[in-house]
This record gives structure tokens, sequence and C-alpha cells, in this order.
């Protein structure tokens, strides 16, 4: 057997790579790709006490029964979907989507509630 000895800065190199990635992915839903709720709380502290915003929650009822009748790999998809349709009905406003566990999302809006409208949003 040949083995090609990687010098210690090409390990190195491949540990830091290995670590920025798993970094990453402590903020992002692995499934939907999108920011998660570790993501929220971390740009919450970021955020100007002064300005209001809104926080909003989908909570999709009885998800259970879908991934029970037709099978995770359906759900985990179904979920991509779904995410990609809020996306893009967001309001043309700051708001970004982060997608919680299960089959929770939340939507933050940096504006009031009061503020806030959605005509052109039908469910």
């Amino acid at each position: 057997f040949l083995f090609q000895q990687k010098t210690a800065y090409e390990l190195h190199s491949g540990l830091v790579g290995s670590e920025m990635c798993i970094r990453a992915s402590l903020y992002i839903d692995l499934n939907t790709k999108r920011p998660n709720r570790l993501k929220l709380l971390r740009d919450n502290k970021t955020l100007d006490p002064s300005i209001e915003s809104t926080l909003i929650i989908i909570n999709i009822d009885s998800f259970q029964n879908t991934n029970n009748f037709y099978g995770h790999n359906f759900g985990d998809k179904f979920l991509k979907v779904i995410g990609e349709w809020l996306s893009h009905n967001l309001p043309p406003i700051d708001a970004t989507l982060y997608k919680f566990e299960a089959d929770i999302y939340a939507i933050l809006i940096l504006l009031p509630f009061i503020a806030v409208s959605y005509p052109h949003l039908t469910l």
C-alpha cells in the first residue's frame, strides 16, 4: 500500500475547514438550509432594542400524521417546499425566515406588528 502522507499544514487546514462547517451548521437547519432557532437567538442579541419588531411563529398542526402516512423523506421534502413558499411570500420588508425544530417556522420582521400588512398573502 502506498499512502500519501499529508503535511501538518494540510491536516490543520482540513481540521479548520471541518470546524468551520460544524460551526456554520449550528445556525442552519440541515434539511431546509434556513437559519435555525439558535441563529434567531443570536440575531436577537444584536437587534437594536429601540426598534420594535414582530415575531410570527408558524406551527404546522398534525404534521406527524404526514410523516407517518407518507414517510419521513416525503415529510422532509414537504418542509423544504413550505420553507420555499414562505420565503417567496414574505412581505417586501426587512423579514427573515427561520426554521425551528420539527414543523415550526418563525418569521422575524423588523417592524412593529401594527405596521405589518400582508395583502398579498393567502393561506
